[in-house]
């Protein structure tokens, strides 16, 4: 089969390329050494404590504490960006619905949003719940650059 860009595909072609990719272990370049996540629901991907200069064993990964959850645009993964090294069904713990934050940008209002919906704060930990937006390839990466302590990445350049 041709590789067709998602932009190209048919909304059945485009659900079955994603339920493939849940479970799929990502190799993210970052200054020379890589970075893990996995796919782990349709969008969400699970960022892990863990740089190397070479792709561990996946075991090695999935036992790496995660970092963070966090909704990626399904472009950045599907671009080839990021190496898959493996594929394991995810645990059933990463399958969970997540909560995300979102701050109104004019009033500072905060809520919360959890699988469609929108919720008023109760006695959420807010310090604890990701920002509600669909993350880019260099968002993730700059995260996980400054989290190992890597220099940040200079704009128009990919290492």
């Amino acid at each position: 089969m041709v590789w067709k860009k998602p932009s190209s595909m048919s909304d059945a072609e485009f659900d079955a390329y994603i339920a493939k990719r849940i479970g799929d272990f990502l190799a993210i370049p970052l200054a020379g050494q890589f970075g893990f996540g996995r796919i782990v629901r349709k969008g969400f991907l699970a960022a892990y404590d863990l740089l190397s200069p070479t792709v561990p064993p996946l075991c090695q990964i999935a036992r790496s504490k995660i970092l963070f959850v966090v909704t990626v645009n399904y472009n950045e993964y599907a671009t080839r960006r990021w190496k898959v090294v493996g594929h394991e069904p995810p645990e059933d713990f990463l399958m969970q619905p997540q909560k995300f934050k979102r701050t109104d940008p004019i009033t500072g209002k905060v809520d919360i949003y959890f699988e469609g919906e929108f919720f008023p704060v109760t006695d959420e930990d807010l310090d604890k719940l990701e920002p509600a937006a669909a993350w880019s390839a260099d968002n993730v990466e700059m995260r996980l650059r400054e989290h190992f302590g890597l220099p940040p990445l200079k704009l128009g350049k990919k290492s």
